[in-house]
């Protein structure tokens, strides 16, 4: 009798914990986050979410590298840096096990925030995944053409932040690695009106190349390229 007792305790007891089991509670997966400075004319900015620095004292072309947060809604803030007062108050949801790209972009007067989504994968070989985004205020629509000795790869028709009504123009591409010089043209003609510094794609890389800048600006504010390496 006794070892039935005890057969009977040891069944109720895995039946309590079969069915704790079918409700346990999982942790999401955190969001991982990359915030670049694109704004031609800004000083050091920082970034605020739910209260907590983000980015601190970030500068124009530079980026914090991806870091992890928790999956959620953020209330995000951007100001000079030091400041007590913001140049917006935007409310985001960041979903679980994602990649994004946050971009402070346009001039300082009108300074903006643009998520982008980063799905990718590794490039397979001597090969790269590759996008291209326009964050030049006032430049006018262009084609951008990525040209070395062995391949030609041309975006077209490109214009600031168009890829946020086109879905399509933030997607990763594989293209060859490379050296590519990057040469703009006006939409009805071949010729190039800007030719930018080359650009280096290493094999088995994830890029975005960004256009930043202003279209007849000088100095720290000329037309030029970003880089942002996905995958390091």
């Amino acid at each position: 009798m006794k070892h039935t007792h005890s057969f009977v305790l040891i069944l109720i007891c895995f039946l309590i914990s079969s069915a704790g089991c079918k409700h346990a509670i999982t942790t999401p997966l955190p969001v991982s986050l990359l915030i670049v400075n694109a704004s031609p004319d800004a000083p050091g900015i920082d970034v605020i979410g739910n209260n907590s620095v983000l980015a601190q004292d970030l500068t124009y072309g530079n980026d914090t590298g991806y870091f992890s947060l928790t999956t959620g809604v953020y209330e995000l803030k951007a100001g000079t840096t030091g400041a007590t007062d913001y140049f917006f108050d935007n409310i985001l949801s960041l979903a679980s096990n994602k990649y994004y790209t946050c971009f402070l972009i346009d001039s300082l007067s009108k300074i903006q925030t643009i998520f982008v989504e980063d799905k990718f994968s590794a490039a397979n070989g001597d090969s790269v995944k590759l996008r291209y985004l326009d964050f030049s205020p006032d430049a006018p629509t262009l084609y951008a053409n990525f040209i070395n000795a062995t391949d030609t790869v041309i975006y077209a028709s490109r214009s600031f932040n168009d890829q946020l009504t086109n879905n399509s123009k933030s997607v990763f591409t594989q293209v060859k690695a490379g050296t590519y010089s990057l040469q703009l043209t006006a939409t009805d003609s071949t010729v190039a009106v800007k030719t930018l510094d080359s650009v280096i794609l290493s094999a088995g890389k994830v890029y975005t190349v960004y256009l930043k800048g202003f279209y007849e600006g000088a100095g720290t504010q000329t037309l030029s390229t970003g880089t942002i390496e996905h995958l390091q």
